[in-house]
């Protein structure tokens, strides 16, 4: 995802994600050819993510060289807000991928279509390389290959808008599977939290102190910040991650008073977590 970031920060971004693979599910080297690409599973650990070296359609980038509306204006506007959103449903990104993709089909053809989601195969062949994933993976990579087929079939019928919208719809799934997506999410949702606590004093689950608990939170969760702005999305994800577990009281916080113990962040009892 593009949203915050220029071309050459991505590219740098794409191979840092690519070099960071870790866990059971790590693919074996970096190289530079397109058939062995730069990505993978990572931060399976957590919360498992998916870094793809194939860019993807997204709808800034097709509605630049047209003249929006106000209105489409808006929606991508409420597209990149969505990205953020800590408990979206998806609702609110299909209905500006809806009001974007209707202009869209009224300045570009099936040839032009065809082009601008090319690389949606290349994502779908990239997948098809890193044999078994988690569901957590595996179900959303299976919707959007579908809808892929659908963008096809509906160009070559000449359903323009029909291809589009799919086209748009198997982009985000692609993308909300990314590192940078899923670390974007996790710390909002930790914000939100954060911010919906009534009393800051109050003891949380019996974890010690809430000003601890507290401070802990917010100390992950700035970590996972600045890793999202350095462009260290497999960072963040895991930092928001463990921000949230301490929150919902299924992390202890180290007691400064105590000499062991400490836990480290790593090595959490409580394992992989849906967010």
């Amino acid at each position: 995802m593009d949203t915050h970031s220029s071309p050459a920060r991505t590219a740098r971004s794409i191979r840092g994600l690519a070099c960071l693979l870790s866990g059971a599910l790590v693919l074996a080297g970096c190289h530079d050819s397109p058939t062995d690409p730069l990505g993978g599973p990572t931060t399976v650990q957590t919360v498992p993510s998916l870094a793809l070296a194939s860019p993807l359609p997204e709808l800034p980038k097709l509605v630049a060289e047209s003249e929006p509306t106000p209105e489409v204006r808006g929606a991508l506007e409420a597209w990149r807000a969505s990205w953020d959103d800590p408990v979206a449903d998806g609702s609110s990104r299909a209905d500006a991928r809806r009001t974007v993709a209707a202009h869209l089909a009224s300045v570009m053809d099936a040839r032009e279509v065809e082009e601008a989601f090319r690389s949606l195969l290349w994502a779908e062949t990239e997948v098809e390389r890193l044999g078994p994933l988690p569901p957590e993976l595996a179900l959303p990579l299976a919707e959007a290959r579908s809808l892929t087929a659908e963008a096809g079939a509906a160009r070559r019928e000449g359903r323009v808008l029909a291809a589009i919208e799919a086209g748009l719809a198997a982009a985000d799934l692609y993308r909300s599977l990314t590192p940078e997506a899923i670390g974007r999410r996790l710390v909002a949702r930790g914000r939100a939290l954060l911010a919906g606590m009534e009393d800051p004093a109050e003891d949380l689950g019996g974890q010690g102190g809430a000003v601890d608990v507290v401070g802990r939170a917010r100390h992950l969760l700035d970590g996972a910040a600045r890793a999202l702005a350095n462009g260290d999305a497999p960072v963040a994800v895991q930092r928001a991650f463990y921000g949230i577990q301490v929150l919902e009281g299924r992390m202890e916080v180290p007691d400064p008073e105590a000499s062991s113990g400490t836990v480290d962040p790593g090595e959490s009892p409580q394992g992989p977590a849906a967010y």
